[in-house]
């Protein structure tokens, strides 16, 4: 059919038809408009020219669509013999009634290509430099599409538009302006409003690849048009992403309508997540604030968010011996929190380190005060070497006090008492150390504020107070007394005294100490 179709326009070619001079070439559509003029037309057999379809033939008349009669050629008129349904025809004659009832008589006879034929053909003398050309030559042809109900030229014109439409993008694709615009045009067109919304995804990336973005320009607009940015935690394949970050305009292309919208949160999130990024210091100080914004914003960052935790540790880390305690504390929280507990000993170690040296003088006050740093680590965290090296500290200020300041001295000793630690025998001993100790020790026993043999007479009149009665016994070298207190009965308490008899009273030694009736 088509080698048919092109020989016989072969043959179209050699023929020369000479233009109607008498009357103006009409559409058979404003023929048809022009009905009351019939009438006159063929009572003054005013010479017409009427430009339609090819529709077949009936014996030796033939029709032209939609015009409702029959076309007679005159005796030196002939149709073509391989003409086509739906060909071009003009035909010149004129009009003649009889009754109600109207038929053409054709003198002349003018055969071209189908519409079909003649939009192709205007397309390929267009070219594909000038697209925005086509939209008129598709307007050129929609009323005839639609006169005729061809659905197959309406077909064709509708590719013509959207073929056009999608040079005009292809050649704006690095043009955000221009891509909006045609975001707009597209609609007036009733272009598929999936194909709009990638063109205006696509103008919004191609805002982001300007030489100076503008961040603030580029997140309204992603707010505006990118329905789905502010859905949290919206879940996206990692290689759906990868693609994604790579060519986001390929891969949106080819997103279904939930896909772009996790896609929009996808996008949103990298240029949002840079903006949140731009405060960070590059010591990583201010991470720990920028990691809370960002996971306030954007909970999805999780990797983001850890690593700006991740550069505050170390930050902190580089810098632990100038923190506080809160701060200290909040290190240690966040090592374990990320899986470091091997560095949280450490690094409170170092802290404490740094402590003792700023405040350990050597004074009285400078190592009770690097005891209480060790003593406030080990409360928090449970460490007993901290609370050993507490001990030990407040061991030497107690040595420290005992000689400059007795009553220091004394609460030093009290808060040893709380660990475990009583001095006795001139050092200091634990609570098992002491619980080992005879019950007759003296320095125990004074500890007890008991009364054993062993005693010198100040410990026992400090501890009892003064004998109610005294026995003497005097030899050549000692002199023994009985020290009485209480009265008779099983209360009755007899310390058995004794010294040289050149020694003073005060250096008597208790030898024994009874108790019961006198």
């Amino acid at each position: 059919m088509q080698l048919r179709r092109r020989i016989f326009h072969c043959v179209l070619v050699c023929l020369c038809f000479l233009p109607v001079a008498t009357g103006q070439t009409i559409t058979v559509r404003s023929f048809l408009e022009q009905k009351e003029q019939w009438p006159v037309w063929a009572k003054k057999k005013t010479p017409l020219v009427i430009d339609g379809r090819y529709e077949g033939r009936v014996a030796k008349q033939f029709r032209v669509t939609k015009l409702p009669m029959l076309l007679t050629p005159s005796q030196l008129t002939v149709v073509p013999q391989n003409i086509e349904d739906g060909q071009r025809m003009t035909v010149s004659g004129v009009l003649k009634r009889s009754g109600t009832r109207y038929e053409m008589e054709v003198s002349r006879i003018a055969v071209g290509r189908t519409d079909h034929e003649r939009l192709e053909s205007g397309i390929a003398k267009l070219g594909a430099d000038s697209p925005e050309l086509w939209y008129p030559l598709a307007d050129e042809y929609a009323p005839i599409a639609e006169f005729y109900g061809d659905e197959f030229l309406q077909s064709q014109i509708a590719e013509l538009r959207r073929n056009a439409f999608t040079l005009e993008r292809k050649k704006a694709s690095m043009d955000s302006l221009l891509l909006s615009a045609l975001v707009d045009k597209g609609s007036a067109l009733g272009i598929d409003s999936r194909v709009l919304d990638a063109i205006r995804f696509e103008s919004i990336v191609v805002m982001t690849k300007a030489d100076i973005a503008d961040a603030a320009k580029i997140l309204l607009a992603i707010r505006k048009h990118l329905a789905g940015w502010d859905s949290k935690n919206a879940p996206l394949e990692s290689a759906v992403e990868k693609r994604f970050l790579e060519d986001p305009v390929a891969e949106y292309e080819g997103a279904n309508d939930q896909q772009r919208r996790t896609l929009h949160r996808c996008f949103y999130r990298t240029h949002r997540l840079s903006e949140l990024l731009k405060p960070v210091r590059a010591d990583g100080g201010n991470g720990f604030q920028v990691a809370a914004a960002v996971a306030t914003e954007l909970p999805e960052e999780t990797l983001e968010v850890a690593r700006l935790r991740k550069l505050y540790i170390d930050y902190r880390l580089k810098k632990v011996a100038d923190l506080g305690r809160s701060q200290l504390g909040e290190v240690a929280g966040l090592l374990e929190e990320f899986g470091r507990d091997d560095e949280k000993l450490p690094t409170i170690q170092k802290w404490l380190d740094a402590q003792e040296k700023r405040l350990n003088n050597d004074q009285l006050d400078g190592i009770q005060r690097s005891a209480e740093e060790y003593l406030w680590a080990f409360e928090r965290w449970k460490h007993p070497p901290h609370r050993d090296a507490a001990v030990d500290l407040l061991k030497r200020a107690w040595i420290i006090a005992n000689e400059v300041a007795p009553k220091d001295a004394v609460l030093i000793a009290q808060r040893l008492h709380q660990f475990g630690w009583t001095r006795l025998r001139k050092r200091w001993m634990t609570s098992e150390q002491v619980s080992s100790l005879p019950m007759d020790d003296v320095e125990l026993a004074m500890r007890e504020g008991r009364v054993v043999a062993g005693m010198k007479a100040p410990h026992i009149v400090a501890r009892l107070g003064q004998a109610g009665r005294k026995i003497r016994v005097i030899s050549a070298e000692l002199v023994e007394e009985i020290w009485l207190y209480g009265d008779v009965g099983s209360e009755a308490i007899m310390v058995h005294m004794q010294r040289r008899r050149l020694q003073r009273p005060d250096e008597a030694v208790a030898t024994l100490i009874s108790q019961g009736a006198k």
